[in-house]
């Protein structure tokens, strides 16, 4: 994570607010400043899962088997997180992520680390105080587990909690995040199903859910680009319709304004993704997309441009505006979704939405 602090829910809104097209075309120095921020804790963020038809019960008073990681395991492993991130931050070592993050965090983090040492943006110091911990039970390897923590900057704390999710390859391998998404509003996340020491029983599937969490990533696409999905019933929130829908919308008009065309795909991907039994038998679900964005010029023998100081023209090493005959642009999209249980009314939520570009060619 690089700099989320305490204006992480700032940065956050920042970073979409130029989300998808609109960061190739528009980014200005203050939502650039506030990307750096967010990405502040750059090196990690995970989560934990339960398992649909498992032990909670729609009050949430159920038997929750034992934690495969205890809480004082956990403030320990957070602690050590901290400390490394911030002297990754310190010294801008995108190479150095890949110690303390795993996919599909760390390609963000690495990246966002080398816009904001091209741009020379500052980062602080930033800890993590953890307000709850999701352990699943009975867990082989790879393990993981969910921390709910606000992020301190400074004197200042975040609003609302990120939610992190580690994991951990093998016995012998340092745990490491791999989601840190932070809520565009925390009343719609539901509360997990957890015991007082952090244990939760495994999700093992989609069974008794109102969607196929397996299927979020096409049903979030479709919705954004083309304006409706037919997998699901994506139901409006903040993160969906204000940051990324309409993102990627204004974004397309000022790409076509200054006469370029844009297209994007969605990428085949193999990212984990991690499920959150919540107490009314739903689920909180953690997943993560690639698209690729192709930028070219509107008629034969013009160019292409990316904006000066944006996070496009950055991964270039360039600060300033930056031309071509075409720009091929990849982007890495991570999503925290509640999908209600089947007996429940509403549909989907998208609750936080995340977004960089990690490659430019």
């Amino acid at each position: 994570m690089v700099g989320d602090g305490a204006g992480t829910g700032e940065s956050v809104a920042a970073r979409r607010e130029d989300s998808s097209v609109r960061r190739f075309v528009d980014t200005r120095a203050a939502a650039l400043v506030a990307l750096a921020v967010l990405c502040g804790g750059l090196a990690a963020c995970g989560g934990s899962g339960s398992s649909p038809g498992g032990d909670a019960t729609a009050s949430g008073a159920a038997a929750h088997p034992a934690p495969s990681v205890t809480v004082a395991e956990v403030n320990r492993i957070v602690a050590e997180y901290d400390t490394a991130n911030n002297a990754v931050n310190a010294g801008y070592d995108a190479a150095g992520v890949a110690r303390i993050e795993g996919a599909p965090a760390a390609p963000m983090t690495a990246s966002r680390l080398q816009q904001a040492k091209v741009l020379g943006q500052p980062l602080t110091s930033v800890i993590h105080r953890v307000q709850q911990v999701v352990s699943p039970s009975g867990q082989e390897y790879p393990r993981w587990f969910l921390v709910l923590t606000p992020l301190v900057r400074g004197t200042t704390v975040t609003p609302r909690p990120k939610y992190l999710i580690f994991s951990r390859e093998t016995a012998s391998a340092p745990w490491r995040v791999v989601y840190y998404p932070y809520p565009a509003d925390v009343s719609q996340v539901p509360p997990v199903a957890v015991g007082p020491d952090g244990g939760a029983a495994p999700v093992l599937g989609g069974e008794g859910l109102k969607a196929d969490p397996s299927l979020l990533t096409r049903a979030i696409y479709e919705h954004y680009t083309v304006g409706r999905d037919t997998l699901m019933n994506l139901v409006p929130t903040t993160a969906l319709e204000r940051e990324l829908t309409a993102g990627f919308r204004v974004g397309q008009q000022q790409v076509q304004a200054r006469g370029m065309t844009f297209s994007r795909t969605l990428l085949p991907t193999s990212y984990p993704s991690y499920l959150v039994r919540t107490v009314d038998g739903g689920v909180l679900a953690f997943t993560a997309n690639a698209v690729r964005d192709v930028i070219a010029p509107g008629k034969a023998g013009g160019q292409a441009s990316l904006e000066a100081g944006s996070p496009e023209s950055a991964l270039l090493g360039r600060t300033g505006s930056v031309k071509a005959s075409e720009f091929t642009v990849d982007r890495l999209q991570t999503f925290l979704t509640y999908v209600p249980p089947k007996s429940a009314p509403g549909g989907v939520q998208v609750i936080a939405y995340d977004d960089t570009p990690t490659s430019v060619k």
